[in-house]
């Protein structure tokens, strides 16, 4: 019986065009079930406290606005200076929880884990804790974003972080969705001639706007002043 759960699905986007894109199902337990999940997830936490510092999801102390502020106070920082811009990545993983690389823990398991539950984020947090790259990244449980601070005639490593992100994907059984995965140069003059990037032969697309964390933000950074949660 405890292992049972009412599986919700709740719309991405709306209106919902495609169920099977646009839905994500969430498990809703018993709270019985959430009541003795806290014994296993509280015993991995003491066996494996270093969580990777740029995690700041589902971590004692941190929430979306330390992740945001974490990613936004270094490029307004680095953009007082007009010589200076940022490129940022944020990267989208499939159906993260549903391809939680069951070897990296003691136990073989097939199958990923029900999004709604405790354990969820706290194996996905585990999972990506040794994904590291030569550009700064800030996490979010299963939203990763890279940030690059770079100087108008400097070369960018964001390009050789595709690259290692993919063979830790790969390694890990990971697959990220390029549809969703966006870029944002992020200048206060005029956008640098820059390179796109690409992943397994997709480019990806290269935006004006975006939306980090529930928040909407644009390449020249004014709506950070106003911003809009969804």
């Amino acid at each position: 019986m405890l292992e049972k759960a009412d599986v919700v699905p709740v719309p991405k986007v709306t209106p919902v065009c495609n169920p099977m894109k646009d839905l994500r199902p969430i498990s809703l337990t018993s709270v019985l079930a959430k009541l003795l999940e806290k014994h296993p997830v509280q015993h991995l936490r003491e066996s494996c406290p270093n969580v990777d510092p740029s995690q700041l999801g589902a971590t004692r102390g941190s929430s979306t606005t330390h992740a945001l502020l974490k990613i936004l106070q270094p490029i307004y920082k680095a953009l007082n200076d007009s010589n200076n811009f940022a490129r940022l990545l944020s990267i989208d993983f499939s159906k993260a929880f549903d391809h939680i690389y069951h070897e990296k823990d003691w136990v073989k398991i097939n199958g990923g884990v029900p999004q709604g539950t405790l354990r969820d984020p706290e194996l996905f947090m585990h999972m990506v804790a040794d994904l590291q790259t030569e550009v700064h990244n800030v996490k979010f449980v299963d939203d990763t974003t890279f940030i690059e601070i770079l100087r108008k005639d400097a070369h960018s490593k964001m390009t050789s972080t595709v690259k290692s992100t993919l063979e830790w994907s790969s390694e890990n059984q990971l697959g990220i969705n390029t549809f969703k995965t966006k870029e944002m140069i992020i200048s206060f003059e005029r956008e640098p001639d820059i390179d796109k990037l690409n992943m397994n032969g997709t480019e990806i697309e290269r935006v004006s706007v975006t939306k980090l964390l529930g928040v909407v933000i644009s390449e020249n950074l004014k709506w950070g002043l106003h911003v809009k949660y969804i």
